[in-house]
Parts: C-alpha cells; sequence; structure tokens
C-alpha cells in the first residue's frame, strides 16, 4: 500500500516571490523552495518573506511545501525558516545516517518550540553522489521522518564524471539500487529519471508523458523538477489511467466470478487471471482511488480561496 500520493514536487527559486501564482497554478502535490543559494540577508528575507509566502500559496493550493536547503545549512537558521505550514525540508547533498539525525534532531527542537505535533516534519533526503547512493539503505533508515527520498541524477553525473547523452543511460545501477532500497523500506523513490533530469531540451507533452509512464514503471512513485508546465502530465504520468482502471476493475469482477463457481484462475482476453493478477488489480485500483482523492484535496482547497 502507498502511504502518500506526492507525483508531483515543483521545485521553485525565490526570485519568483513576486508573483506566487506562477507557482500555484499548476496543482503541484508539492512545492519546494530552493534556497541553497542564498546568502545570510537572503535567509533572514526567507524567513521573513518567502517562505511565509510561500506556504500561503502552497497551502491555499492544496500542496505540501518544503523548504529546500544544503548539508550545510542546517543549523541555527533553520529554525526561522521551519513553522507551521511547511510539511518538512528537503535536503540535498545528503551523504549519510549522521547528516539525517542531525537535522532530525534540529526538526524536534522545531516542532517543540512551533507547537508543531512531534515527528510530523518530513525529511526528503536528495541523494546527488556515489557515496549518497552507496549509504542509500542507512540514510533512509536513519529517521522516521523520511517517506520519499530523491535520486539527484544531474548531480550525480557530475560526482561520477558522467556526460549525459540521449542514446544510453548511464544510471541504470544506481536508479536500480535506490528503488529496490527504498522500496523495501516502503519509502517512495523519486528522480526526474535521464534524460529528463540530465538533459536540457525542448520536449513536447506526449512525450513527457511517455517518459513519466517510462519513470513509473522503473519502480518510481513521482518526480522532483523545475518546470511548472510538467506538472499537470506528470501527475497523469504517475496515476493509473482510466484504460489500466477500466481493464482491472474488469479482472476483478471476472475473477469474483470465478471465485463463486469453485476455480481459481479463469480466462480474460487470452490472458489467465489468478490470484497474483487479481492482488496487482487490487493495488492498481487503490492506487487510482488515492490519486483522484489528492486531487479532489487540491481541488477543494482552491475552491476555498
Amino acid at each position: 500500500m502507498y502511504r502518500l500520493v506526492r507525483r508531483s514536487n515543483l521545485v521553485v527559486a525565490p526570485t519568483v516571490s513576486k508573483d506566487w501564482n506562477y507557482v500555484s497554478e499548476p496543482g503541484a502535490d508539492a512545492i519546494t523552495l530552493d534556497i541553497r543559494y542564498a546568502r545570510q540577508d537572503g535567509l533572514e528575507r526567507a524567513s521573513i518573506d518567502w517562505i511565509p509566502a510561500a506556504a500561503r500559496v502552497a497551502n491555499r493550493g492544496g500542496s505540501e511545501f518544503f523548504v529546500g536547503i544544503e548539508v550545510c545549512q542546517i543549523d541555527e537558521n533553520l529554525q526561522a525558516l521551519v513553522r507551521p505550514g511547511v510539511s518538512g525540508v528537503l535536503q540535498w547533498g545528503v551523504e549519510s545516517s549522521n547528516e539525517i539525525a542531525r537535522l532530525s534532531g534540529i526538526l524536534t527542537t522545531i516542532e517543540s518550540d512551533w507547537g508543531i505535533p512531534r515527528n510530523s516534519l518530513q525529511i526528503i533526503p536528495s541523494l546527488g553522489t556515489a557515496l549518497a547512493v552507496w549509504n542509500v539503505r542507512n540514510i533512509i533508515r536513519s529517521s522516521s521522518r523520511i517517506m520519499q527520498v530523491v535520486l539527484d541524477e544531474l548531480a550525480l553525473c557530475r560526482d561520477l564524471d558522467i556526460i549525459p547523452h540521449a542514446e544510453y543511460d548511464p544510471l541504470v545501477y544506481a536508479r536500480g539500487r535506490v528503488v529496490v532500497e527504498a522500496t523495501a523500506l516502503n519509502i517512495q523513490p523519486v528522480a526526474a529519471p535521464h534524460p529528463l533530469g540530465t538533459l536540457t531540451r525542448d520536449i513536447s507533452k506526449s512525450q513527457l508523458f511517455e517518459l513519466g509512464v517510462r519513470a513509473k514503471n522503473l519502480g518510481l512513485k513521482g518526480a522532483l523538477f523545475y518546470d511548472p508546465l510538467w506538472v499537470d502530465t506528470l501527475n497523469e504520468a504517475f496515476s493509473p489511467t482510466g484504460q489500466q482502471v477500466e481493464y482491472y476493475r474488469e479482472v476483478r469482477e471476472v475473477f469474483a466470478k470465478g471465485i463463486a463457481q469453485g476455480t481459481a484462475a479463469v480466462p480474460l482476453r487470452g490472458r489467465m487471471i489468478d490470484v497474483p493478477v487479481d492482488e496487482w488489480a487490487k493495488d492498481v485500483l487503490d492506487r487510482s482511488e488515492q490519486c483522484m482523492a489528492r486531487d479532489q484535496e487540491k481541488r477543494q482547497a482552491i475552491q476555498k480561496v
């Protein structure tokens, strides 16, 4: 069973804060304000201006809201940045469980100071080095705050001294390891897999959808990205299609009739439907219901404005 629906996490820079409708319209499941490159005066402005404004807009659109920081920014500044209305922290540059433990401790203090329920602030570690991928199991096991983990494929290419090329995928092993390790712990692996996150190019909506479906079939449960025009398409790509829902409803109906007649395997469109197929149908239909419920939450949030 999935624990959450976060198919799209749109990363935005503080420079768009003058017009937050730019990021509120698409309906992303989550929005992350990237303050990695802010100087000290920028962090002060973030705590006073950017983060409250972004949190209001994200919450108004039903999106979760995260503050994006580098590992080196885990200090007292964080206590001024995370407050009610913030879902948690997306932490770039994680390489060890110690970094997660340190961040988690600060979040515990913040929860106490603000009266936020204990352990409700989430951590999304972003892995962008060979060492991070090697340590992925220890990293994601280090805190119950972790519900998703991101593979930053562009950063990993830099660390591995790889020049991305459209003709081949150089990150099959790294992505596969993160997917398997995370899924084994019921944590969602997230990425903008090659070539989405590694090559800058114009891409049509149909191509984006195709690559999004491919990402889902690689075991990923969502994408972290920077283009607001991608939101709707990737939400759709990471959700079961109407055709899939119709087919698996039929699977459940046919299989139930077969069980009632005393058989555990029945034919449907040239395929034998048995217990494993029926269990898969349950998963697909459950996921569809969860995605539709999440989309309804966002619609209702917008209607309240």
